[in-house]
Formats: structure tokens, C-alpha cells, sequence
């Protein structure tokens, strides 16, 4: 996996020039908090530290490359923060020392199923609801989490997959409504507020 990772940066490099490359923000593992160990990541959360912490190791000419983590699915609660203690405080099983280099914080927002909502009117037409409540909560608690600890609230925020639904391209007319919202680009709460965010639509 480390060896596949490499190559894939290599040809970036090779395409678009080290410059372009190093302005990028690089993910290691899609949802490594998803499923338990039966979701996009197999492991344990010490074996996803091992797999990212071994990718910036062993690539000695993308040293300036910006990765981050930890694309969680959801604001990833307490797997987030215990992510990030680790990278502020854990043991590098790659260097040895004590903590590991994170260049930003990032995590995934995302509604619910949508539904066909009934208004008060029987006669008038159902139409459309997604979960925009969800999606919102989930944007609060990642700032929450990043604005908690000293050391990661200046850091850029990525928000890997922000979608109003859980099933993002489902519902494609429905969702170039809801993504012309103002939310696309959402300010949290001031209690909560910590960097600026970069979303992103998982479609």
C-alpha cells in the first residue's frame, strides 16, 4: 500500500511539476474509522498511523507534500481526537520520537437519506427533504474537535465530502439546489471556530 501511494505522487510530480504538487492536501486512507474494521480500512487505528506515518517516511522527495488527516466519516468523535493525540503525542513507529508531523485536519459531513416529505396539506405535493441538519452538526462537531487542542486549531480545515445526503449523487437535481446554499461554504459557531474550511461535494 505504501509502495502504490508513492507511485501515485511520483506521477503527480511527474505530470504536474513538484511546485503544483506540494500546494496540494493528501489523504492516506478514505474512512479509516468507518465500519469497525470491516469498512474502506481493514486495520486497527495503530496499523492507519503506521500506513501514514511509513508514506511520509519513505517519500524523502514529497518531504514538503501537505498530508493530513484524518478523512474521517463524520466528525469521527472520540477516533478524531484520539487521531490527533497521537499525532501530537504518540510514538512515530517510523522515527521513533515522540508525535508526528499533521498539516491539516479533515473530516467528512454528511445529511442523511433523503425523504419525500408530506406538508400539513394532504393535497399538496410531497417534495424532497434531505438532511441538511446532519450535514450541518457534523461540520460543527469537526471544528469543535479541531479548536480543542492548541496545536491543531490554526491548521487548515478540509471537509473532505460535504453532502446535504448520505447517498451524494443519488438525488443529482436535488443537490445542485442544495449545494448553491450558502452552506457550502459554512461558518460554525463562534464558540467552535477554528481555520478556514475547504469543502468539497463527494460527486
Amino acid at each position: 500500500m505504501v509502495g502504490a501511494g508513492l507511485s501515485v505522487g511520483q506521477h503527480c510530480v511527474d505530470r504536474y511539476g513538484m511546485a503544483e504538487v506540494e500546494q496540494w492536501y493528501w489523504e492516506v486512507w478514505n474512512e479509516s474509522n468507518a465500519g469497525n474494521g470491516k469498512g474502506y480500512w481493514g486495520g486497527t487505528p495503530a496499523e492507519y498511523q503506521n500506513l501514514r506515518l511509513l508514506r511520509r517516511r519513505r517519500a524523502p522527495r514529497h518531504s514538503n507534500a501537505k498530508i493530513g488527516g484524518a478523512d474521517s466519516a463524520g466528525a469521527g468523535g472520540q477516533w478524531s481526537r484520539n487521531f490527533i493525540q497521537h499525532c501530537l503525542t504518540g510514538n512515530n513507529s517510523a522515527t521513533g520520537q515522540v508525535g508526528a508531523p499533521l498539516d491539516f485536519f479533515s473530516f467528512h459531513a454528511k445529511g442523511t437519506t433523503p425523504i419525500m416529505y408530506q406538508g400539513l396539506d394532504p393535497k399538496e405535493p410531497k417534495h424532497l427533504r434531505m438532511g441538511l441538519g446532519g450535514q450541518l452538526r457534523a461540520i460543527n462537531d469537526g471544528f469543535t474537535i479541531a479548536a480543542s487542542y492548541p496545536q491543531t486549531k490554526p491548521l487548515p480545515i478540509v471537509i473532505g465530502e460535504s453532502d446535504p445526503d448520505g447517498c451524494a449523487a443519488c438525488t443529482s437535481n436535488a443537490l445542485r439546489a442544495y449545494r448553491a446554499a450558502p452552506f457550502i461554504r459554512p461558518t460554525p459557531p463562534r464558540a467552535s471556530r477554528a481555520n478556514s474550511s475547504s469543502p468539497t461535494a463527494w460527486a
